[in-house]
């Protein structure tokens, strides 16, 4: 689509919005800005949540899009896009568990759980070469892994693998920024980043109320969100500082416009379009809404019965034979 600066700024705005749904914080006032952040920390206090973030939009919309910059987008992909969420379920108790999934056309491509530090994964390997039209592919890559590692075939297979918690924090050290493997601990911090960005560099309106609450408009210097986010990234998510190196360093000054909403004190919905972040205006009065909507509901979240632990005595062994090096 339009600038990739601005997909980058989209994005790094998605990871800090749904950051938010698992940390806590104190409450606001009585001005307007101060009761969209009591909204927020409504949220982010909540025993169960789940966050689900898409794209408003129809698969004629992008196709269109991708030809007036110049590319074509394949219809199948334009409808999995389409219809494509994020979810995130955080439940709290003796300690926070996480469940995050993609799902597209009504079935879960990949998913990723956190519970009692311990990861684990699973993932529809076939409907996804499905997906993107691959199919014979995938039985290739079948035949090709059935004398790697077990954890290797049940990936294959869409089962179940797991890893300890505190492997992703390694990971992250080489990477840089946050470490903690506590999704408590990374969301007060993001939290705190995002109420400091509200309070230092963003106006927010009120604009009557309609089914999801109360209806704020936000507008804001698009340097400012990115100098903001960027900070956020390095010292708040795990791997950040590569994630902050490819956020743009120098943005242009812009003032953007998006939507939130609030309702029984709990923000209940995100809403900004992503082509704002384009170097020019769409002539046409196009618009991407990417919309993050809030519920203070959650099903429980439990490890998997039969996953395969991944032997990380073996990854180099594998990345080798994937790489042709032995």
């Amino acid at each position: 689509m339009r600038g990739r600066r601005g997909w980058r700024a989209a994005v790094a705005a998605l990871v800090v919005a749904a950051g938010i749904a698992g940390c806590g914080g104190s409450g606001g006032g009585n001005s307007t800005k101060d009761t969209l952040l009591t909204g927020i920390d409504g949220v982010a206090g909540a025993d169960r949540l789940t966050t689900t973030i898409r794209l408003d939009t129809t698969p004629g919309d992008l196709e269109k899009l991708a030809q007036r910059s110049g590319d074509t987008l394949d219809p199948q992909i334009a409808s999995a896009i389409a219809g494509a969420d994020i979810v995130i379920e955080t439940v709290r108790g003796d300690g926070t568990a996480v469940d995050l999934k993609a799902v597209a056309g009504g079935s879960t491509l990949v998913e990723l759980r956190s519970v009692n530090d311990a990861l684990y994964l699973h993932g529809d390997v076939r409907g996804i070469f499905s997906l993107i039209d691959k199919k014979s592919e995938f039985a290739n890559l079948k035949a090709q892994t059935n004398s790697m590692p077990s954890f290797v075939q049940a990936v294959v297979n869409g089962g179940w693998v797991s890893l300890p918690a505190s492997t992703l924090s390694s990971l992250a050290n080489l990477g840089g920024g946050s470490s903690s493997s506590s999704a408590s601990g990374q969301g007060a911090k993001l939290l705190a980043d995002l109420r400091r960005s509200i309070d230092r560099h963003v106006t927010v309106t009120e604009s009557g109320t309609d089914s999801h609450g109360t209806h704020y408009v936000l507008h804001a210097d698009v340097r400012d969100l990115a100098n903001d986010l960027r900070a956020a990234a390095q010292n708040s998510i795990p791997g950040g500082a590569l994630l902050s190196q490819r956020l743009p360093s120098n943005v242009a000054h812009k003032t953007i416009a998006f939507d939130a909403w609030v309702r029984d004190g709990a923000l209940t919905q995100l809403s900004i379009d992503v082509l704002q972040f384009g170097d020019t205006k769409s002539s046409d009065g196009s618009t991407l809404p990417l919309v993050i909507g809030f519920d203070r509901t959650g099903a429980d979240i439990a490890p998997p019965a039969d996953a395969t632990p991944v032997d990380l005595t073996q990854l180099s062994t594998l990345f080798g034979a994937l790489t042709g090096g032995g």
